[in-house]
């Protein structure tokens, strides 16, 4: 476990404790000290004293925040500087959401143990033949585990079964998969999300599975082994769409018409939305400034954030306007079955 762990969290920010009980000072006399004057955007609560560096990148931008209240539950966050030495931003953005302080991942993780399921170390081939793998979180602790803000979201990650270093990306959300409180004993059984692009460049050998549940510090499990043929490789690579469920395939199709229309919304004020993304010191805090702007749920605020800026040309938006049409033409012909 890494020590960063064990510190508190602004959002998803570690923030060791010694920052968090410093007094803090003006946010305009912290801006000026990183060459840059402050932009509220006319929102409203932002703290007129008690403003401290929270995390500084090597690149020398900055997150930046304070606390609310007296209590030091709420936080106001911004960003110096956008991580562009070449053009640095002279401007520190105020986030328009109040960010919770939460306990260190550590402490939120207490009593929790991931294990790979019986049926899946005994089945691997019929994970690789379109089940997929499980794992089991399982709440070992003497008290009930409850979550705090955090998605029961589990990565796979393929590597080599020599190779030690694990890197990976991930974008904080989950799905479906919600958390869920776990009295003593109880665990929940929960898909790995192993992504279709990992299978894009393997070659048959010898390889092993390694399960993480970002955003928790729970340690992973020991690696599963895979041995992978040419076969199975090429099975994994195949569009899945034909070994889906009717009604699976429709909610796929559904979620691609949105994405797609998603597309034509983002355009409209793509100035703002480039603007919230650059400013944003998280994912999660771009995504809420994009659902403030658009008036949009979370779904379509990350179809947005994820578009290419060449999706958004007259070329693009035409060549979306014709995916949607053929992704409607199909939804129908399932409709009628």
């Amino acid at each position: 476990m890494s020590d960063s762990a064990e510190h508190p969290q602004i959002g998803h920010l570690d923030v060791p404790q010694e920052v968090i009980d410093e007094v803090g000072v003006a946010l305009g006399r912290l801006a000026a000290e990183f060459g840059a004057t402050v932009d509220e955007r006319g929102i409203e609560g932002i703290p007129t004293d008690g403003w401290r560096v929270l995390q500084r990148w090597d690149t020398g931008a900055a997150v930046v925040g304070a606390p609310v209240d007296a209590s030091g539950r709420s936080w106001r966050i911004a960003q110096l500087g956008d991580g562009r030495p070449e053009a640095p931003s002279r401007s520190a953005r105020v986030q328009s959401e109040t960010m919770p302080l939460r306990p260190s991942r550590a402490d939120r993780s207490r009593g929790l143990e991931m294990r790979w399921p019986e049926a899946t170390r005994t089945s691997i081939d019929a994970a690789l033949d379109g089940v997929g793998f499980a794992i089991d979180i399982v709440n070992t602790g003497e008290s009930m585990w409850r979550p705090d803000g955090d998605p029961f979201h589990v990565v796979g990650v393929i590597i080599p079964a020599e190779q030690k270093d694990v890197g990976f990306g991930w974008m904080s959300g989950g799905g479906n998969n919600r958390a869920v409180p776990l009295a003593p004993g109880e665990y929940a059984r929960l898909p790995v999300d192993v992504g279709d692009g990992q299978w894009r460049d393997l070659q048959p050998g010898s390889y092993e599975l390694r399960a993480f549940l970002p955003g928790l510090a729970v340690p992973s499990p020991p690696p599963l082994p895979l041995e992978l043929t040419a076969e199975v490789i090429e099975r994994q690579r195949r569009p899945r769409f034909a070994r889906r469920a009717p009604a699976d395939r429709r909610d796929q199709l559904e979620m691609q018409i949105l994405q797609a229309r998603a597309q034509g919304v983002g355009r409209a004020r793509l100035e703002d939305v480039a603007k919230a993304a650059a400013s944003a010191a998280t994912r999660e805090a771009a995504r809420t400034e994009v659902q403030r702007i658009l008036g949009c749920d979370v779904v379509v605020a990350d179809a947005v954030l994820s578009t290419r800026l060449v999706d958004f040309t007259d070329e693009g938006v035409q060549v979306s306007l014709r995916l949607i049409e053929h992704l409607s033409g199909r939804l129908d012909e399932l409709r009628a079955r």
